[in-house]
């Protein structure tokens, strides 16, 4: 009968070392799952974070790309909100014809081009008006003289 006990008692651990055994690889199992899972969602997250960066890099590039437009079209009205204003000056002098000053910066600016200088490169256009000596001085790009008023 002892031999018999030593059967069961052996059978008994036998049986407690295989579940011990099988828990422990089920465990290591489980463990191994988890970590597999843990880097597919590091690697999810990483492929997310480099698609949220280069959905922002072309969200900036739109966004750049749409204020330079704005700039552009808001440049585009200013300049014909300036082609369109009508702006006339007229001097009038007891005794003499109305002298229209455009038409005087006109007249300053055949002056400055027949003394050898060029039309295109006028940046800066002053002209200043002497009635008592019936002059229009001017001073073009720095380059002073002056015309008749009256010719």
């Amino acid at each position: 009968m002892k031999d018999m006990n030593i059967t069961i008692n052996d059978t008994k651990q036998a049986s407690t070392v295989k579940r011990a055994v099988a828990d422990s690889v089920a465990t290591e199992k489980e463990a191994i799952r988890q970590e597999k899972e843990s880097e597919k969602l590091k690697t999810n997250i990483e492929i997310n974070n480099q698609e949220s960066l280069e959905v922002r890099k072309g969200s900036e590039k739109k966004l750049v790309a749409k204020k330079a437009v704005n700039n552009v079209v808001e440049t585009v009205v200013k300049e014909e909100v300036v082609k369109k204003t009508s702006e006339k000056v007229v001097l009038q002098i007891q005794g003499r014809p109305d002298m229209n000053m455009n038409d005087l910066v006109d007249r300053v600016k055949a002056a400055y081009v027949a003394e050898g200088h060029s039309a295109d490169s006028i940046e800066n256009v002053e002209v200043y008006i002497k009635l008592s000596e019936n002059m229009a001085y001017y001073v073009i790009d720095g380059y002073a003289s002056g015309i008749s008023l009256f010719n």
